[in-house]
């Protein structure tokens, strides 16, 4: 049996795949399973699933030329995949064509029934509807089935060695940037003034601090001159692969951040988390974890992801108006309970 699994999006997103791939192995031990990512990042956090994956296909039509995607149509069309399973995120016009071209026996996804995306977003979590996706399919759990990233434990080159009372991870990223207008928007940023007061509170606190986040993000120094030179704070910001970054997380006792794939990075490898959520629902679209918790504000025009204004908004009320002294309020709290 042979799969083609959609998950050309975030870093959060190939997280919350990994049950559903688990699943598809134990009904079928012998399949052969191709992811479609849409870039390295995504293919190194999915090597690090306990699900071996055959083939990995890049799909990423901002870069890809026309010869380069009708060279994928026909390489996926000679793979004679039976099954073809649609990411929910896909755009449904985008999702049924590509599955088309696919050439795959069965397309299975949420894009085939009477909903739209955001009727169906409401209230249940990704890795839940991704399973769900399998139901007619493959026996499902009975329990929740969490998804988790192995590490190798033999490589100890990043090991943060502190005296500190605990170590907290802050990732300053703001997710991924969208373009509108040949402008970059980030949709989910926080301000970096806002992060700075909690990095300052940590370090009085004698925490060591852990600062995360990608290329995009170094420009935010600027921000954080004063404090960079503390010697509790280990900066790896834009220095790091995804399983160096994953390995950095899982020595933190907390990680805190807005709604990017760094929380759930942090935690499938088992490390607590903290996010601070705005457009999106955690309920949703957070780390699928026990130990995942958020920090919103009530405003009425939350959850705009999937409509326009999450792109248009000007004001970002329900981001903007969680303050620092919210979340460092959230922080001592989990960390009281951190051993």
């Amino acid at each position: 049996m042979k799969f083609l699994i959609d998950s050309k999006h975030g870093l959060g997103d190939c997280v919350q795949i990994i049950p559903m791939l688990q699943i598809i192995k134990e009904n079928y031990p012998d399949s052969y399973l191709a992811v479609i990512v849409n870039n390295k990042a995504s293919k190194e956090l999915l090597q690090l699933s306990p699900v071996t994956i055959d083939k990995f296909y890049y799909l990423d039509m901002s870069k890809m030329t026309t010869r380069k995607f009708l060279g994928l149509i026909l390489d996926l069309h000679h793979q004679g995949f039976d099954y073809f399973i649609l990411s929910p995120i896909t755009t449904k016009w985008k999702a049924k064509c590509f599955a088309m071209l696919t050439g795959a026996e069965r397309c299975i996804g949420e894009q085939y029934r009477k909903l739209s995306f955001c009727v169906l977003e409401h209230g249940r979590h990704m890795v839940e509807r991704n399973l769900n996706l399998l139901s007619e399919i493959c026996r499902l759990p009975q329990c929740e089935l969490k998804p988790r990233l192995q590490l190798e434990t033999t490589d100890n080159s990043l090991d943060i060695n502190t005296k500190a009372n605990k170590i907290i991870g802050v990732c300053i990223g703001g997710g991924t940037a969208l373009f509108i207008n040949n402008k970059r928007v980030y949709p989910k940023k926080w301000s970096i003034n806002k992060f700075k007061t909690i990095i300052e509170a940590l370090l009085k606190k004698s925490c060591a601090v852990v600062l995360l986040g990608g290329k995009d993000e170094i420009d935010e120094f600027q921000y954080l001159k004063e404090i960079l030179e503390d010697p509790n704070i280990y900066n790896y910001v834009g220095k790091t692969s995804i399983t160096e970054s994953a390995k950095i997380a899982q020595q933190c006792d907390l990680l805190v951040g807005v709604d990017t794939g760094m929380q759930h990075i942090a935690a499938a490898v088992g490390t607590r988390t903290l996010s601070i959520f705005g457009p999106t629902d955690p309920k949703v679209f957070g780390p699928y974890s026990n130990q995942a918790s958020f920090i919103e504000f009530v405003c009425d025009c939350k959850y705009c992801y999937g409509t326009d204004m999450y792109l248009l908004c000007k004001e970002r009320k329900c981001l903007q108006s969680i303050t620092s002294d919210m979340v460092l309020s959230k922080v001592f709290e989990l960390l009281s309970g951190v051993k």
